[in-house]
């Protein structure tokens, strides 16, 4: 009677499958595998290492490969050294060209990338930026945002403002590429950290959509509007002298033009 009822008892709480582990306190070692099959402790630490030796080439593999990676990214760099000798003078290539903004894309954070412009596109936000844009970025991408002869000169060279490779960028990537700049690259960041200086700048990007419907007279407008360079500066200012007929010396021999 005893026997039966207590292997009854044991049939009541067999474990369902053989791949079902259970805890079990009266056992030694504390584990039960599968239907009345226990097997000490210290056998189940070592599944543990074994799995670990079975994974052991995977695992080389993949660091041999990490490793061959790094070594190929060197010689390439190194190549692409010897090769162009970083002069500013080339032209980039397609590959290069799309790498670039594959990687300026991934760089501009998702949470500005998403931004729109909360300044209202009208006559008076294209006309703060285009003064702004006149007095800080025109040396660079010219009035009209095709590039000026320094910005041309760079590498890589300012893109063209009107193509539809940037009138086709996000509200937000322009305004993190103003505020924050291009690393590598001749884009400065214009961002103050103030809430001017943001207004500033989505001006700006209100002005760069304009660009390629710039008129005439905005142009015109534009050159009133750029910077002199101190020679012209100087010469204004001989000029007027010499209207109230006052004496003028001889220029110095000017440098800034030309010299290299």
């Amino acid at each position: 009677m005893f026997d039966r009822g207590r292997s009854a008892h044991r049939s009541a709480h067999a474990v369902p499958g053989p791949d079902v582990l259970l805890l079990h306190g009266s056992q030694p070692g504390g584990v039960r595998e599968g239907p009345g099959k226990v097997r000490d402790g210290s056998a189940a630490g070592r599944a543990g290492p074994r799995a670990l030796m079975f994974m052991r080439p995977a695992i080389t593999g993949a660091l041999v490969t990490l490793a061959v990676l790094a070594v190929a990214g060197v010689l390439g760099t190194v190549m692409f050294l010897k090769a162009t000798g970083l002069s500013a003078r080339a032209t980039p290539g397609p590959v290069e060209i799309a790498v670039a903004g594959r990687l300026r894309a991934l760089a501009v954070p998702s949470d500005y990338a998403s931004l729109t412009n909360p300044v209202l596109t009208n006559s008076e936000s294209v006309a703060n930026g285009m003064a702004h844009f006149a007095d800080h970025c025109a040396q660079c991408h010219g009035n009209d945002g095709t590039g000026a002869d320094m910005g041309k000169d760079m590498f890589p060279p300012t893109p063209d403002l009107t193509a539809s490779s940037t009138q086709e960028l996000r509200d937000g990537t322009l305004f993190y590429v103003i505020e924050q700049g291009v690393r590598f690259t001749g884009m400065p960041a214009f961002g103050t950290d103030t809430l001017e200086g943001e207004e500033s700048s989505w001006h700006l990007v209100n002005f760069i959509r304009h660009l390629p419907r710039l008129t005439a007279e905005q142009l015109e407008e534009m050159a009133a509007m750029n910077p002199r360079p101190p020679a012209a500066i100087r010469q204004e200012i001989e000029a007027e002298r010499f209207l109230r007929g006052e004496d003028i010396e001889p220029a110095a021999p000017s440098h800034e033009a030309g010299a290299h």
